[in-house]
């Protein structure tokens, strides 16, 4: 006996291939498309083209248009377009501060967003995600409502059970069912994901990294992790933990790791944050402060996430003490990222988070840094999505159900 499954054979398997062929096509469009590009654009023949479409319209899933240029006479070209407003996906991004929620059409455009500040209480955040996904679901117009949810977290997320294994900065979130709670309150699967993990994705996907297989998104903010894709995969690593390194002890830190790693998983920052976090540098900050008036006058109406931006414009001003500053943090951080740019080689390192509002200056200072590090310098990239990366990610999971449940619809004979 044969130990090989049976093979689904006869021309409905082909016309169902074609379909799938035809809607990955206008999926990925930006606009209707005429039956001419889509013979292109999918290198069926023209009868089979026309016949894929006939089917899908049949289904409900695209429409014909029609549209005239300018100066044309004669009856208007027929253009096809598939229906992104035939439901929704919502995703959602967990942070300790705060909940950002999106709601957007099956072709990952937002219809509506909202931001919520929360406390790092896990009870409080939950009600925030529920609170914040009730809020733009409100907005959702669609003929089929919600398909899906996609969530970004902070923490080791096992993205097979849908559980949080650990999440340091939000004391009891890994102890909540959230996919379940989540999934109970709105009627549709949920899936979840580490937070910087999904912004990597996001920036593939739709941001400055798309094209690129493999590259390394560096998240530097509160938390600093790292999203690794290797010939365009999501690397989680064996236990799902890949990516964390703001726990990495790069500089020996005496008060790093216990013997038994039991520091790492007590909710206090790592070794490498403890050094470069947002909140290192408001601490060093607020030291030069003191006894430096361009520093002081810099932070004058700052947001303490966007401190090193303030250094770096004191240090145009003239201040030797914030450029030294700027000089030694940005040397810090390169250190971490220099290791793991020489045992991964991606590459490309996209800088995400909110330090990346400092923009070009924070690229430049960095790609020179690791020019002096590595064997090879990456490509220093900063983030496209800024502080909607997660969020953008989470939609992006959550279009992965989208695509699943259109694959069914079209290979059915």
């Amino acid at each position: 006996m044969s130990d090989t499954a049976p093979v689904a054979k006869g021309p409905h398997v082909l016309r169902g291939m074609n379909r799938a062929a035809l809607l990955d096509a206008l999926r990925r469009s930006e606009g209707p498309v005429s039956l001419a590009e889509l013979v292109a654009l999918t290198s069926l023949s023209r009868p089979a083209t026309t016949r894929s479409v006939d089917d899908l319209v049949d289904l409900g899933l695209v429409e014909r248009t029609a549209s005239r240029s300018e100066g044309a006479v004669g009856r208007p070209a027929q253009r096809v377009r598939f229906r992104h407003e035939l439901g929704c996906v919502a995703g959602v991004q967990v942070s300790a501060h705060e909940v950002h929620a999106v709601l957007a059409d099956l072709g990952g455009t937002v219809v509506s967003e909202v931001r919520t500040a929360t406390t790092a209480v896990a009870d409080e955040v939950l009600g925030a995600v529920l609170d914040a996904l009730r809020t733009v679901v409100a907005a959702d117009t669609s003929a089929t409502g919600l398909w899906a949810i996609g969530i970004g977290t902070t923490g080791v997320v096992d993205v097979g059970t849908g559980r949080i294994r650990t999440a340091s900065n939000i004391p009891g979130w890994s102890a909540l069912p959230v996919t379940d709670r989540v999934a109970e309150a709105f009627g549709c699967p949920v899936l979840i994901d580490n937070d910087v993990r999904l912004a990597a994705l996001a920036e593939r996907t739709v941001g400055v990294a798309r094209g690129i297989d493999t590259f390394a998104f560096v998240h530097w903010d509160e938390q600093i992790g790292t999203g690794l894709v290797i010939d365009g995969t999501p690397y989680r690593g064996a236990t799902m933990a890949s990516g964390e390194l703001g726990l990495v002890d790069v500089f020996r830190d005496p008060d790093g790791a216990a013997s038994d790693g039991s520091s790492l998983r007590e909710g206090s920052p790592g070794p490498f944050e403890r050094r470069v976090s947002t909140l290192a540098v408001q601490a060093l900050a607020a030291d030069l402060a003191e006894h430096d008036p361009l520093v002081a006058s810099a932070l004058v109406g700052t947001e303490p996430a966007d401190v090193l931006g303030a250094l770096v414009r004191a240090a145009d001003a003239g201040s030797a003490e914030a450029a030294a500053a700027v000089e030694r943090l940005v040397g810090w951080f390169c250190a971490g990222v220099a290791a793991l740019v020489l045992v991964v080689d991606p590459g490309t390192v996209v800088l995400g988070g909110r330090t990346s509002r400092v923009g070009r200056p924070l690229a430049d200072a960095v790609r020179t840094e690791l020019g002096r590090r590595t064997l090879d310098p990456p490509r220093v990239l900063l983030s496209g999505l800024g502080d909607s990366a997660v969020a953008t990610g989470a939609v992006r999971l959550a279009l992965t159900v989208v695509e699943a449940r259109l694959g069914d619809a079209v290979a059915a004979p």
